[in-house]
């Protein structure tokens, strides 16, 4: 750039610079896996990046994003004509806090989407934590005829003939991914492994056959961050219901998995916060919290379904329940009284600043484990009032969410064995018992291999 110093004044270290090359060309070796691509410095020649070319997505991803990352990577595969995706993901286990490492090629190009980028975060709710994301490689192949690539001046983003149609494939892509690697979390162990040449590194929970692939150098694309797009479904409703790929419940190793809970020996509680139990091979560690919060929400869901998702049932209580709001939020209730109803809930002014909760969306029956009336309206309350702050419309899941996590049992809170066996029997019945609506992990289990590796019983 010696006669553009204006430019030259602008670029950044030859460190930064490199990155951002390193980056670019990472994104162009993952739409060509059957093409090796290497990257030198120039100035110290050192290797910066080197795929096989041997046709393999997943031997591109190793060499992009690293041993880690592919290690974890799953395989996804999903067709909804005219839309056909392959691709990998990882799990919860090593999601990234930033959406750097998800790459979404279509027809052989690497574009930014908001609409894709949407369709992934709704099919990962409840899966991942919130503010945090999988990393992924997703190759959508569309008729050229229904995409039109003339939008952006680098041809980095595209538009659909139909926003909706590429929202519901990817999002069901996503979520089968997901439920068919379902299964009760096994941490890592704690132990270090040696590796040939001296390095040591932890150990994954699940290995991946990536055959005498060399060792790889990590780079990775970057992508800011858009605004979230809402993709609504045919019904009118967002494309988030957990229940949507509920048959997942029939695999038969997942009902087995699940079903060894209830005829496991319950050994007790941890804190009051844990329930531990042992069904003859491993130690399972169940978080009374996020099971009794995914227990609801799942039940808060399933009411609102019934009614087409435009209505919960609401469950009429024995004895009207008076609360004292402060002023703006009686205000906020009078404007909102259609949301409140659609979520089930039933009250009248009762003077003053209090109101008389006749309803609730609860289950047909009352006990310790179903939904606490105060806690689920003050929830719904505090959910409205922050939609509203934002300026954004109520989105009555994350709504069920708030509910679901403010009446479920807290942790410290004592529960008996019978209201532990009930836990665990609400559990077993859910479309996904593995993690809570927050995305945190309902168990974990300890194999007894893992547990007399770490007393030193066997080597």
């Amino acid at each position: 750039f010696y006669n553009t110093p204006a430019r030259y004044k602008f670029l950044r270290s030859d460190a930064s610079e490199a990155g951002a090359v390193a980056g670019i060309t990472g994104k162009i070796a993952l739409t060509r896996p059957d093409v090796s691509f290497r990257l030198e410095r120039g100035d110290d020649g050192r290797e910066l990046l080197y795929t096989p070319g041997d046709n393999q997505l997943l031997s591109a991803i190793y060499a992009v994003f690293g041993n880690e990352a592919a290690q974890e990577m799953r395989p996804l595969s999903s067709q909804e004509p005219p839309v056909r995706i392959t691709g990998f993901m990882t799990g919860p286990s090593v999601a990234r806090h930033n959406r750097s490492r998800q790459v979404f090629i279509v027809n052989g190009r690497v574009i930014q989407s908001p609409i894709l980028r949407s369709a992934v975060d709704e099919a990962c709710k409840t899966w991942f934590m919130k503010g945090r994301y999988p990393q992924l490689v997703l190759c959508l192949f569309i008729p050229g005829n229904l995409v039109d690539v003339n939008v952006h001046p680098q041809k980095t983003e595209l538009r659909f003939w139909d926003d909706r149609s590429v929202f519901r494939a990817v999002y069901h892509g996503v979520r089968a991914a997901l439920e068919e690697e379902a299964h009760i979390v096994q941490p890592a162990r704690a132990e270090k492994q040696v590796l040939a040449d001296g390095q040591e590194t932890l150990p994954f929970t699940h290995q991946l056959d990536l055959g005498n692939l060399v060792s790889y150098r990590k780079t990775g694309p970057a992508y800011q961050e858009e605004e979230r797009v809402q993709v609504r479904g045919e019904a009118g409703l967002l494309v988030r219901d957990d229940t949507s790929l509920s048959e997942k419940r029939g695999d038969p190793a997942v009902k087995k998995e699940m079903a060894s809970l209830l005829e496991a020996r319950l050994i007790g509680t941890f804190l009051n916060t844990y329930i531990l139990i042992d069904d003859g091979q491993s130690l399972i560690l169940i978080d009374q919290h996020a099971a009794h919060e995914r227990i609801l929400y799942e039940e808060l869901l399933a009411q609102r379904n019934e009614e087409g998702g435009l209505r919960a049932a609401g469950q009429i209580l024995m004895n009207p329940l008076r609360l004292e709001l402060a002023p703006e939020e009686l205000a906020l209730l009078e404007d909102e009284a259609g949301n409140f109803k659609a979520l089930g809930f039933d009250f009248q002014a009762f003077g003053g600043n209090t109101v008389a909760l006749r309803a609730d969306p609860s289950g047909k029956t009352r006990s310790r484990t179903s939904v606490d009336p105060a806690a689920a309206f003050r929830a719904a309350l505090d959910a409205l009032t922050a939609a509203r702050r934002t300026g954004q419309e109520p989105d009555d899941s994350e709504t069920l969410h708030q509910i679901a996590c403010k009446a479920a049992v807290k942790a410290n809170d004592r529960m008996s064995e019978e209201e532990i066996r009930i836990l665990i029997k609400g559990l077993v019945t859910l479309s996904n018992p593995f993690h809570c609506p927050h995305g945190r992990p309902v168990a974990l289990r300890f194999s007894r291999k893992d547990i007399e590796k770490l007393f030193g019983r066997i080597v």
